[in-house]
């Protein structure tokens, strides 16, 4: 019998219940209701399969957001999902090929320790504390045994930190590509859990040690983020803008840092039931399209490259680069959030709709002509097939820039804006043209006028 507190086990119990009367049956079903005794007994030292479920869930992260990238979006673009020169967390930690080694995190943890008085041990136990945590954002399991795994947040957690600090002036080793590491920083399988960064960041002091890190430019390590962000260009202008806690990994942030500043959240669930009773479309006429068609102008304005507005037949677009590099940040964001369904999908459908907007050279060359794109690609059949080749498996489940995409089909589709089109691309399209018209036009008034004085007189 199970003393422990003076209450009998369930099996105990259940065989006391039927204890009774046991004399009275046949062998065979005696022999019977002893094996159910076992197996209560047997059941009593077994632990379903959804307890550990169960537990599992409430000690990780239910929705890990350091992901591997699919195999359906690595196929056609391999080179922009894995890191080029340093490897940040445990994915390509192995990867012997990259040029930064550990040797080189561990002179930034120096650092840290004998110029910024970073406290090793208390920052080391104070993480080993929150190491599950830090494990269920990764979307794998992470084979490193404890040790080796809060050294690499260590390491990778100050080299971040002093990555930063190079894109601000400081000096790195003359054969490392600063741009490359940015890049690196921000691939989806090569993060770290941001948290790392806010501990290292408490650990020298906080805000007042930061300050004498970064040379007393920036207190506040969002702030001092963002403005490494702002290397890429893809978000300009000067008001930063509002971060909402938390914050995941880093390419998180420059999600959220791209944030639409004319984008309203609250606006989510009633477009989405409008959506279903009104369905809207999903696609826009090319550039061109738009411009000969129904007279559509395009202008550059600053801003994050989210903020597309249509008002009055403009289309305000804000400037952006084309390059390789933005490539590889826009593969990574599109994958970051086809992976993380907990996100808007603004960078994916901006894709989308750029690539409804370039179809062809001409459609590129005139938004170019406009400012707003600048082509640093070989060629302009580049340029035009950019966004086409940035989301071709992905899922678009947003609804920034429907109501966008509707109005400007509305517009097109107005035989006013129309006929004023084809006035303008057949009689206005060129000075010379525009002076025969209006000549032709000042001629035809003349005579009529004179054909009416004679026959008045």
């Amino acid at each position: 019998m199970d003393v422990r507190h003076g209450v009998p086990s369930s099996a105990e119990s259940a065989r006391g219940n039927h204890e009774v009367g046991v004399e009275n049956l046949d062998n065979s079903e005696a022999a019977w209701i002893e094996e159910v005794h076992r197996n209560i007994e047997a059941a009593s030292v077994w632990t379903p399969p959804w307890a550990n479920q169960e537990r599992a869930g409430d000690e990780s992260n239910t929705n890990p957001s350091i992901l591997r990238v699919p195999t359906r979006f690595k196929e056609q673009n391999p080179e922009h999902y894995g890191p080029k020169v340093v490897a940040i967390g445990p994915y390509h930690r192995d990867n012997s090929e990259l040029l930064i080694k550990d040797e080189a995190k561990w002179w930034c943890v120096n650092q840290f320790v004998s110029q910024y008085s970073l406290n090793l041990p208390n920052w080391l136990l104070h993480m080993t504390s929150r190491e599950r945590e830090a494990r269920s954002y990764y979307s794998e399991d992470v084979s490193m045994d404890r040790h080796s795994f809060l050294e690499m947040l260590l390491l990778d957690g100050c080299f971040i930190f002093m990555a930063f600090k190079a894109m601000r002036g400081f000096k790195f080793d003359l054969e490392w590509p600063s741009d490359q590491i940015m890049l690196d920083l921000l691939m989806l399988e090569n993060q770290i859990p941001f948290f790392v960064l806010l501990q290292i960041y408490d650990g020298i002091g906080g805000e007042q040690g930061f300050r004498k890190f970064t040379g007393g430019s920036y207190g506040p390590i969002i702030a001092y983020a963002l403005s490494w962000l702002d290397q890429t260009k893809m978000r300009n202008v000067q008001d930063p803008p509002n971060i909402p806690d938390p914050v995941l990994p880093l390419l998180h942030l420059f999600h959220l840092y791209l944030h639409p500043a004319r984008f309203n959240p609250d606006n989510i669930v009633r477009q989405k039931m409008l959506d279903h009773v009104f369905p809207t479309p999903t696609v826009v006429p090319s550039a061109t399209g738009l411009h000969d068609r129904s007279a559509v102008n395009f202008k550059k304005v600053s801003g994050s490259i989210l903020d597309i507005t249509f008002r009055n037949g403009v289309m305000k677009i804000p400037f952006l680069e084309l390059n390789d590099g933005v490539k590889t940040i826009l593969h990574n964001l599109i994958a970051f959030e086809q992976c993380y369904r907990q996100i808007e999908p603004r960078v994916t459908t901006y894709a989308e709709f750029m690539n409804c907007l370039i179809n062809k050279e001409s459609d590129a060359d005139l938004l170019e002509s406009c400012g707003i794109l600048l082509n640093r690609l070989p060629t302009s059949n580049d340029a035009a097939f950019f966004f086409s080749k940035l989301s071709p498996r992905a899922k678009i489940r947003s609804i920034y820039l429907k109501s966008l995409t509707a109005k400007v089909k509305i517009y097109h589709e107005e035989t006013w804006n129309r006929w004023r089109a084809d006035l303008k691309l057949n009689y206005f399209s060129n000075p010379w043209v525009t002076i025969s018209v209006l000549a032709a036009t000042a001629l035809l008034i003349l005579t009529f006028m004179q054909t009416y004085y004679s026959a008045r007189s």
